[in-house]
């Protein structure tokens, strides 16, 4: 499949010049088959090169379990299968937001928070930018379990609209732009900042000016309530609800497979599935169009997101400590997800789902992986399920073998080590 490639060298390069190894492809694919034998239930993974949809494939399946047991006759995952994208939700929703409305100079990342909610306000919380909540340097937790009234006291909600008026009362724990902390709440606030901005939820702000913009068909947050789309379209995702195979309660908490809801405590039961860090569902092929237009500098085909510019600030702005951008991750420390070969021109993200994707400007390439690899039993309490140890489960193995196929194209750099 030919994506809406613009060349940012104003280069047009021939189809057919873009040869990939298909040994490599070859490995990628017995990697992603030896997963599913481990105890991975389904993945789909996506590769691009130069505009070019290299490999689609789908593996395993969408669902193998019904609460304890397993399912006899599973349906095979498709590459069109829906997934839940967890913290992917950060880069393909809130992020989205965050650079058209920088872009359109309707945010400034200097800003103080309290600037837009000035209910965010207080001590050091008059401190913190909002670029601090885009790089995980607020000084906020790194979640705040607001569904459940034994850890939240006074700021317990199961209700979307006290949810976000109790957001900005989530004390600091750390001060500001002194320690680098991957927190959940950040981009909840920012999904705030998107709403007092644009005067528009966000699940209705990016889906009205993104998504339905690009022809995405099966991306956005609630798809299953407002496309009325049965269970199937979705990767199922936890067997036993929220309940870690019986071992967790609270009020209202799920106990039968979830499937077509968001899995997130968080944002399904405070949140009503709508929040800046998760909630989003889409499929490969949708992602990879986004991916695109972030790789074309901000447009596909007749439509523009943002500038160039923009795109290149959000993925270029290092953290202090240089672990993030403005919401990617970087890919040096974090080896285990991104792979030993070296990539100083990549970004990245990860959801806790299964989720993966990984863009690198320079060389024009995209890595998207989807699975549902919480679809499996709990080994190690609460968050170590059996799909977590199949080998493609940490991303890096694939991250590599894709970037051993660029090296010998000669599209990377090789580095000291071999890779042959």
């Amino acid at each position: 499949m030919a994506l809406d490639y613009i060349p940012m060298n104003n280069v047009l390069k021939k189809r057919s010049e873009i040869t990939y190894p298909e040994e490599d492809l070859s490995y990628i694919d017995r990697a992603m088959e030896v997963s599913i034998n481990q105890g991975l239930t389904g993945a789909v993974l996506l590769l691009m090169l130069d505009g070019e949809i290299i490999f689609k494939k789908a593996y395993g399946y969408k669902n193998i379990w019904n609460r304890y047991n397993k399912i006899p006759s599973p349906e095979p995952a498709t590459v069109d299968t829906i997934y839940d994208l967890a913290s992917l939700t950060k880069i393909y929703a809130t992020m989205q937001g965050c650079m058209k409305l920088f872009d359109d100079n309707q945010l400034d990342l200097d800003e103080k928070v309290s600037h837009y909610i000035p209910e965010f306000s207080g001590g050091k919380k008059n401190d913190v930018t909002v670029r601090m909540l885009l790089q995980h340097r607020s000084g906020l937790p790194a979640n705040y379990h607001f569904y459940c009234p034994n850890q939240s006291g006074d700021l317990f909600s199961q209700d979307r609209e006290t949810s976000m008026s109790l957001l900005p009362l989530v004390p600091l724990i750390n001060h500001p732009d002194k320690t680098t902390l991957y927190s959940d709440i950040g981009p909840y606030i920012l999904g705030l900042i998107i709403e007092r901005v644009t005067q528009t939820r966000e699940d209705l702000f990016v889906e009205n000016e993104l998504y339905n913009k690009l022809s995405l068909e099966r991306t956005g947050y609630l798809l299953k309530q407002k496309l009325n789309l049965p269970n199937n379209y979705f990767a199922a995702t936890e067997p036993c609800g929220n309940t870690r195979d019986g071992s967790i309660s609270f009020p209202n908490i799920r106990t039968d497979t979830i499937q077509g809801e968001v899995q997130d405590e968080t944002s399904f039961y405070s949140f009503d599935g709508i929040s800046g860090s998760a909630g989003l569902f889409s499929c490969v092929e949708d992602l990879a169009i986004i991916s695109q237009m972030m790789l074309n500098g901000g447009q596909y085909g007749n439509f523009r997101w943002c500038s160039d510019k923009t795109i290149s600030h959000f993925m270029d702005n290092k953290s202090a400590d240089e672990k993030f951008s403005l919401l990617w991750r970087r890919t040096k420390p974090y080896e285990m997800m991104t792979g030993i070969i070296p990539k100083p021109h990549a970004v990245c993200h990860t959801g806790w789902l299964g989720t993966f994707t990984l863009i690198d400007k320079k060389h024009n390439s995209a890595m998207i992986y989807l699975s549902n690899k919480k679809n499996s039993r709990l080994l190690q309490h609460p968050n170590i399920f059996y799909g977590d140890c199949a080998i493609t489960s940490t991303y890096g193995i694939i991250a590599d073998m894709f970037y051993r196929g660029l090296i010998k194209m000669g599209k990377v750099k090789s580095p000291k080590a071999n890779v042959e």
